[in-house]
């Protein structure tokens, strides 16, 4: 038989199993919504074949090396994403974000300067800016 009527590995382009009895209609309308898809894209004559959405095929040599599997057409794949590496906060850092909040931050005495750098290290960890909690 030729290689037209096999259906061939989506791999290799090596024959697979006869297709020639399979039960395909034709059909001639643009992007029809019920043509099946080969391995997620659309066959661009349109076929149609009984109940199939989309198939692909792998021949028993390349199923050693390769294999099918089944995603959502329009989800973003979920993938676990590693929380990135925090440096510490720096006491510049700290006392460039004080001087910021109160611009007369270095016309303080000692005393209230370092109760508004003891808040901003407190919120600085609230919200785990600037790493773990060790300083």
């Amino acid at each position: 038989m030729a290689a037209a009527d096999y259906r061939l590995c989506d791999v290799c382009n090596g024959k697979v199993f006869c297709d020639a009895k399979l039960n395909y209609n034709e059909t001639q309308e643009e992007n029809d919504p019920e043509a099946f898809r080969i391995a997620g894209h659309v066959e661009p004559w349109g076929a149609r074949l009984d109940y199939l959405g989309d198939w692909a095929v792998i021949c028993s040599d390349c199923a050693k090396t390769h294999k099918t599997i089944v995603v959502p057409l329009y989800a973003a794949p979920v993938v676990p994403q590693a929380e990135p590496k925090r440096e510490p906060l720096s006491e510049k850092q700290i006392a460039d974000a004080c001087l910021r909040y109160r611009h007369d931050f270095g016309l303080l005495d000692k005393y209230e300067r370092d109760c508004i750098v003891n808040e901003a290290w407190r919120w600085a960890d609230a919200f785990g800016i600037g790493g773990s909690d060790e300083r």
